[in-house]
């Protein structure tokens, strides 16, 4: 035992003293047994290639799918009452980073795991239908669009699976579940804030119940309308009687001036009279005599036009009514012309006949009624129209008074044969007669109407009126009249002076003694007011102001009591209201969807697994790690080999 451990230590230090001088001791064992380090080296790396090949044959392949979500913020304000709001902690740039690990820690959440179980059921294996198990396939990074692991707002989802479809559905099913869980959390109003404004509405619901209510019973009970109508009435009567009281007053007052006024008015009046009653009788005398000389100039004038349109409008009325009674005619006798026509009996032939006698009365009748030719030429039956002279006439025109009315040519009277005597022979000779009569009758209706328009062209162009602006003669005795009546309205007469000689002293004194009077009694105060103490109505109309004052003074206690409950109820309400609008804000703001990330890329399935052990990378390892070790066993078997020979010296 002794010999050993001086042989170990003996060796120690030869070592020692080797590498204390240099390293050409360890260079020449690596070139002494560099074959062992060799062998070594290849049969680590022949094991290492070995064990890499037969993982990748035992282990299945494993798939990977990406989904992505965008953080991107949005949120909706709705405000229906601008005094209450709600709002929610925007992140400033401090809390963008803190923001964002979180959102990304929220992607490995057992909730989410349970949720994509619940949703992909059968599709998962049995291994994978556990939450835990679950997670350990899901990674989740921040990213750059370009897949790169950074700092940015796109975070990506990353699940491996056995299959690319089911990592695909995990990750699409992942990425969807996460979104509504963080925009749950983030974007949408909490149930608490919405339970609480909702426990609110209902305390301020019942208490504007209460306040309605208390409103309702004092409304019941108050007195406050009946109170008003009784002051209204009260006023009303006190206005009255306060203008029944001044109306009275002012009555007697103007009755009384009005007396005075009266009596002086009427001594003023009857002197001013009796002045001019001379004088004033003999000039109305004078302007009625120059009226009636005036108004008999005038006259003249105009009567001589007014004559002759009514004889001219009376003519043309006459000929309208012959002109209806012979169209009446014609009617009649173009009836009989075809009850003639059509007849075929001896019976209607003898009737027919008959009302041919009647209807040649008739137009005997017609013909004795013919309007009298005044001074215009008229057309008579038969008759050609005459041409109109006035057409040739050149130069001027003749003035009106110079006009010769043309005479009318002398009409032939219709002669009508009346035979009392049998019918005629035959049908043929009574067709004639009835033929004749129509005839006729056409004949002095289309005259008659001649006649009607001749005579309205005369009316309307006055060539039928005679002395039209004719002019009273101004050397006629009713001229000269006028002439010299005329001068003496401006003129004193007989009676012009009696205004001056009358004495009215004894009038005038006797009405300047009346309005003495009266206003002796006005600076003496003795005349009534409506202040005075004893004037009409004084009493009762104190007491309706005492009344009125008291019906105020209750008034004015209801309407306190009236306007403290209103403003409780009102206050109520608004508490109801802006409530109501919170809860709408709320409900709204929660069915707004607002989000805080967005599921912005779905995974698809890759053809390609997921490389696990890369073979070249493993040799490597292993021919270092051969290497190292085929080193270490070179420097022991050297160590050994060492120790054996000491012990052997």
């Amino acid at each position: 035992m002794a010999g050993t451990i001086a042989s170990q230590r003996h060796t120690e230090e030869s070592f020692s003293e080797s590498d204390e001088i240099d390293l050409t001791r360890y260079l020449g064992v690596l070139r002494r047994r560099w074959r062992q380090i060799v062998m070594v080296t290849v049969g680590v790396i022949v094991f290492a290639a070995i064990g890499v090949l037969l993982y990748r044959q035992l282990t299945p392949p494993v798939y990977e799918a990406n989904a992505t979500a965008a953080i991107i913020r949005t949120s909706t304000d709705v405000r229906f009452d601008e005094r209450f709001t709600t709002s929610s902690d925007q992140p400033n740039n401090m809390d963008v980073n803190s923001r964002r690990t979180a959102l990304v820690a929220l992607v490995k959440s057992g909730s989410i795991a349970q949720q994509v179980i619940d949703e992909l059921g059968d599709q998962l294996p049995l291994r994978l239908q556990s939450p835990a198990r679950l997670l350990d396939t899901v990674t989740a990074e921040t990213a750059t669009a370009s897949g790169r692991v950074g700092t940015s707002d796109l975070i990506q989802i990353n699940v491996k699976a056995g299959s690319p479809e089911l990592a695909a559905a995990i990750a699409n099913s992942w990425a969807k579940a996460y979104v509504q869980q963080v925009n749950s959390i983030y974007g949408q109003v909490p149930d608490d804030m919405l339970g609480s404004v909702e426990a609110q509405l209902v305390d301020a619901q019942a208490a504007y119940d209460k306040a309605q209510a208390n409103l309702e019973s004092f409304l019941a009970t108050s007195q406050l309308d009946a109170l008003i109508r009784l002051a209204g009435t009260t006023g009303n009567t006190l206005t009255i009687l306060q203008q029944g009281k001044v109306n009275a007053l002012n009555a007697y007052m103007d009755s009384l001036v009005s007396s005075y006024g009266s009596i002086v008015q009427t001594y003023v009046t009857a002197q001013a009279d009796n002045q001019t009653l001379a004088f004033s009788k003999e000039q109305e005398g004078q302007r009625a005599r120059v009226a009636t000389y005036l108004d008999a100039y005038n006259a003249a004038q105009v009567d001589t036009f007014a004559q002759q349109n009514d004889r001219y409008r009376s003519e043309l009325r006459m000929y309208y009514d012959q002109l209806l009674r012979t169209n009446s005619l014609l009617t009649a006798a173009r009836t009989l012309q075809n009850q003639v026509a059509n007849s075929t009996g001896g019976d209607t032939l003898a009737s027919s006949a008959l009302a041919l006698q009647v209807l040649n009365l008739q137009m005997v009748n017609a013909a004795a009624t013919t309007p009298p030719q005044t001074g215009t030429d008229y057309l008579t039956p038969g008759q050609p129209q005459p041409q109109n002279k006035d057409k040739q006439q050149t130069g001027t025109d003749q003035q009106p008074s110079q006009r010769q009315p043309v005479q009318p040519a002398q009409t032939t009277p219709l002669q009508i044969q009346l035979d009392g005597r049998a019918t005629p022979a035959n049908a043929a000779d009574l067709r004639k007669q009835v033929d004749a009569a129509v005839a006729s009758l056409e004949s002095q209706l289309a005259t008659l109407q001649q006649n009607i328009d001749k005579l309205n062209q005369s009316l309307l162009g006055g060539d039928s009126f005679q002395q039209l602006n004719a002019n009273v003669p101004a050397d006629s005795a009713l001229v000269q009249a006028i002439a010299d009546a005329y001068p003496s309205l401006f003129q004193t007469g007989v009676f012009s002076g009696t205004a001056l000689r009358a004495n009215s002293d004894a009038l005038l004194a006797a009405g300047q003694a009346q309005a003495a009077q009266f206003l002796s009694q006005a600076a003496g105060d003795s005349l009534p007011t409506a202040n005075s103490p004893d004037a009409p109505m004084a009493a009762t109309i104190t007491q309706l102001e005492e009344q009125l004052r008291t019906l105020q003074g209750q008034i004015e206690v209801e309407r306190g009591r009236n306007l403290q409950f209103t403003d409780e109820r009102d206050l109520t309400w608004e508490s109801v209201k802006a409530l109501s609008n919170k809860q709408a804000e709320l409900q709204l703001a929660r069915a707004a969807a607002n989000s805080e990330v967005r599921l912005s890329g779905q995974a698809v399935p890759l053809d390609e697994p997921v490389p696990q052990v890369s073979l070249a990378m493993s040799l490597v390892l292993a021919a270092a790690v051969g290497l190292l070790l085929g080193i270490a066993t070179a420097f022991l078997r050297e160590l050994g080999d060492t120790s054996t020979q000491a012990k052997t010296s």
